[in-house]
C-alpha cells in the first residue's frame, strides 16, 4: 500500500478547479538586469549583494510524452497508464529592493494519463536582510541544505517531496519562520513553524471500495487477505481527519555552519524535531462474515491516515578540492516518536535509524571536455522500516510500501554542462547540451537502476528533453529486502521526450 498521497487528502475539491487551467510551468531564465544569469544564478546573486536592487522573472510552458516499456499487467501496474501525455509549467518570479527580497517559483503539471492536475509549491518566501550583512529573517515556504545526503538520493527525511513521480523527486521545501545570524565564525540558522505540510504523493481514488490509480508509481493495497488459511477478500474505505488535525502541527530545527574550523573544510550540525514528511497508514479490522444489504463478505478495512513525529540529527563536513571537485561525508540519526500497539489493528511502524553517506567529484576539465565531470555516491542506512504493529499484525513484514527507498547503495555517474563544443560541431552556434549518466546498484535489493537525461537547450526560448530510466534485477537469488523501492516499481522502465519554451 503505498503511503497516503496528501494531495489527495487535502486538495481533493481544488483538484478538479486546478485542473481547468490550461497551463503551468518548467525552468525558466530571467529577464531585466540579471538576465544573462540563469535563474539560479540571479537568486543566489541578489542574496549575496544584498544591497542594490534588482529583480528577474520567468514563465515557461514544457509538453512531454512517456511510454512506459513493460505496459500493463506486470506487477502491480494492471492499473496504470504505458503511455501518457503531460503539460507542466513553472512561474519563477523574486524582486528585490535594498534589504528586501521576495521570491515565487510554483508550478502545476496536468497529467494526461491520470486527468489530475499537480499544484506544487515549490518555494514562496518574503525574505529581509540586516544591511550589516549578520542577520536575516524569512516567512514562508523555502528550500534549505539541511542534509547533502538527503538532497542527493531525494529520501524525504528533512524536505516534503513532489513525490507522485517516484525515480526523481524534488524538494517543495519547509514552511514556515526562518532566521539566520551571523556569530564570529559561526552561522546559525533557526526554523519554526506552527503548521505541517506533508509531501505530495501520486493521485489516487476510492472506488467500488479499492484503491485505483492510473499512475504507474502508485502501490495498491492487496485485494485479499489471508486469515487462518482461509482467503478473504478486502474492502477499503478512508477515513478523511480534519484538516486542521493534519496541517496544525508545530515544528523546529537549528542549523550550524562553520568553515574556519577546519581550514578548507565546511562543518554542518542540524537538528530538528517535527512531523514526518509522510503521512502513515493504519487501520482496525473488522470482518464480514457473509453478505448482507448489498455489501460483499470478507475484511473490512477503513484506512487512517495520521502524523508521526521525529527527531533529526545531522553532521557533515564537506570540502572542494584545488581540482575544483566537491566531496562530504554525512551522518543523519533519526529518532521516531514512540508508538503503543493498539488491539485489533495494523499500522505502519518506524524504527530509529542511522544513515551514512558520502560524496565525491572529480572536475574533468583538464581533460578538453569543458564542463566535464565524474561523481560518486554511497549511502548505508541501518533502521528505518520496521514490521507493522497492532495485535493482529503478523508475519514480522509490513502491508505498507516503505518510507526508505535505499538501504545500501552505490551510485556513479557522469555530467557534462557543454561550453561550445555542440554549438561548434552541430552548427547550432546557441545550442548547449547539458547531459547527466547515472548507474546506481542496491545491494540490499539486488537491484541496478541506469538514468540518463539528455537537456538540449537551443536558444534562449527553446529547449529539448530527453530522459530514460532501466531498472534490471542483478539476479534471481532472494534479495534481504524483498519489498524494496526499487523492486516494486522494475516494471516502471521507460522514456521520455519533451519540448519546453520560456515566455
Amino acid at each position: 500500500m503505498s503511503l497516503f498521497s496528501v494531495h489527495d487528502l487535502l486538495c481533493a475539491r481544488l483538484g478538479k478547479i486546478v485542473g481547468c487551467i490550461a497551463v503551468s510551468i518548467f525552468i525558466v531564465l530571467s529577464s531585466g538586469a540579471r538576465a544573462s544569469l540563469p535563474l539560479s544564478s540571479s537568486v543566489l546573486a541578489l542574496e549575496r549583494d544584498g544591497q542594490g536592487e534588482g529583480w528577474f522573472s520567468g514563465l515557461s510552458l514544457a509538453v512531454q510524452g512517456q511510454d512506459y516499456f513493460a505496459g500493463t499487467g506486470l506487477g502491480f501496474r494492471e492499473q496504470a497508464e504505458a503511455r501518457w501525455g503531460s503539460v507542466s509549467g513553472r512561474l519563477t518570479r523574486g524582486w528585490g529592493s535594498g534589504s528586501s527580497f521576495v521570491f515565487v517559483d510554483v508550478g502545476s503539471t496536468f497529467s494526461q494519463g491520470e486527468n489530475f492536475n499537480y499544484l506544487l509549491p515549490y518555494q514562496v518566501f518574503y525574505q529581509h536582510r540586516d544591511r550589516s550583512q549578520l542577520w536575516s529573517w524569512s516567512v514562508g515556504r523555502m528550500r534549505h541544505r539541511w542534509s547533502s545526503a538527503d538532497a542527493f538520493w531525494k529520501q524525504g527525511i528533512w524536505e516534503p517531496r513532489a513525490f507522485h513521480e517516484k525515480l526523481h523527486p524534488e524538494s517543495l521545501g519547509l514552511t514556515g519562520l526562518w532566521v539566520n545570524l551571523k556569530l564570529s565564525d559561526w552561522k546559525l540558522g533557526l526554523w519554526g513553524s506552527p503548521v505541517f505540510i506533508p509531501e505530495i504523493g501520486p493521485h489516487q481514488m476510492l472506488e467500488g471500495e479499492r484503491f485505483v490509480s492510473s499512475n504507474p508509481w502508485f502501490r495498491p493495497p492487496e485485494e485479499q487477505l489471508i486469515f487462518n488459511g482461509v482467503p478473504a477478500s478486502v474492502h477499503y474505505d478512508l477515513v478523511r481527519p480534519d484538516n486542521a488535525d493534519i496541517i496544525f502541527n508545530p515544528g523546529l530545527a537549528i542549523h550550524l555552519e562553520n568553515r574556519d574550523w577546519i581550514q578548507g573544510v565546511l562543518l554542518k550540525a542540524a537538528y530538528a524535531l517535527k512531523p514526518m514528511n509522510q503521512l502513515l497508514m493504519g487501520f482496525p479490522v473488522s470482518f464480514r462474515l457473509e453478505a448482507s444489504e448489498g455489501q460483499q463478505g470478507g475484511v473490512f478495512l477503513p484506512i487512517h491516515p495520521r502524523v508521526l513525529y521525529h527527531q533529526l540529527l545531522s553532521f557533515e563536513a564537506a570540502m572542494t578540492s584545488q581540482m575544483g571537485g566537491t566531496s562530504w561525508v554525512n551522518l543523519t540519526h533519526e529518532i521516531p516518536q514512540p508508538e503503543s500497539e493498539q488491539e485489533f489493528w495494523i499500522h505502519k511502524a518506524m524504527q530509529p535509524s542511522w544513515i551514512l553517506s558520502g560524496y565525491s567529484e572529480l572536475d574533468l576539465s583538464a581533460t578538453g571536455w569543458g564542463g566535464l565531470s565524474a561523481y560518486g555516491s554511497f549511502l548505508f542506512l541501518e533502521g528505518g522500516d520496521a514490521p507493522d504493529m497492532g495485535t493482529l499484525a503478523t508475519g514480522g513484514g509490513s502491508r505498507f510500501e516503505r518510507r526508505y527507498q535505499y538501504q545500501r547503495a552505490l551510485s556513479l555517474g557522469v555530467k557534462w554542462a557543454d561550453a561550445g563544443r555542440f554549438a561548434s560541431t552541430s552548427g547550432l552556434r546557441t545550442a548547449r547540451l547539458l547531459t547527466d549518466q547515472r548507474l546506481t546498484y542496491e545491494a540490499a535489493q539486488r537491484m541496478w537502476w541506469w538514468s540518463l537525461r539528455w537537456d538540449l537547450i537551443l536558444d534562449q526560448a527553446w529547449s529539448l528533453l530527453l530522459q530514460a530510466d532501466v531498472l534490471a534485477l542483478r539476479d534471481q537469488r532472494p534479495a534481504e529486502v524483498s519489498d524494496g523501492f526499487l523492486r516494486d516499481y522494475r516494471a516502471n522502465d521507460r522514456i521520455v521526450a519533451g519540448v519546453s519554451y520560456v515566455f
